[in-house]
């Protein structure tokens, strides 16, 4: 949910979700997820995704994907608690990289861009960037950082729309009981 507005009017929702991945050949994957979600002002969102990557180059320190990434996004109505276009659709072109800088340290980044449609709207340029980090510790603790941010369908400069900026991080620390 794009909490920026949601927050201050108390909407929360319920959801589902699904992923599937196939890979049909070495060093391709074919990726679709969908979900559905109920939110407590009584909109209801859809959601499809689907990308498709080929690696061109791979090593141990560094795999590099390129690919497309297509999302398109549904409401039963407008509302102004969040983001809820009658229908939206966003087409990017990914670049994707990873590698192993030491057996205990993996990095990953990603950038895209492409075009974006939403009704009431001009064509938009969305641009999207995320990069992290795992650092296994120790054989049953592990650190991982992760950020980004994305032009997609929430920073809007047209007249009459709110603009605001989707941006994320997140920490995680795992422990493995053995």
């Amino acid at each position: 949910m794009d909490a920026f507005r949601s927050v201050a009017t108390g909407v929360t929702a319920r959801f589902w979700a699904g992923s599937a991945v196939w890979r049909p050949a070495a060093r391709t994957s074919l990726e679709v997820r969908t979900g559905q979600y109920f939110f407590s002002d009584g909109v209801r969102r859809g959601r499809l995704d689907a990308a498709g990557f080929r690696g061109v180059v791979s090593g141990c320190r560094l795999r590099l994907e390129v690919g497309g990434r297509t999302a398109f996004l549904w409401h039963d109505r407008e509302t102004p608690d969040f983001f809820s276009p009658s229908f939206y659709q966003a087409h990017l072109a990914v670049l994707r990289a990873r590698g192993n800088l030491r057996r205990s340290f993996e990095y990953r980044a990603e950038v895209g861009a492409g075009a974006q449609r939403e009704p009431n709207a001009n064509l938009g340029s969305p641009l999207q960037v995320s990069g992290g980090f795992t650092w296994r510790l120790r054989r049953d603790l592990t650190l991982e950082a992760d950020a980004g941010r994305t032009t997609a369908s929430v920073e809007r400069l047209n007249p009459g729309r709110p603009s605001y900026s989707r941006r994320f991080a997140a920490v995680v620390m795992t422990f493995r009981f053995r």
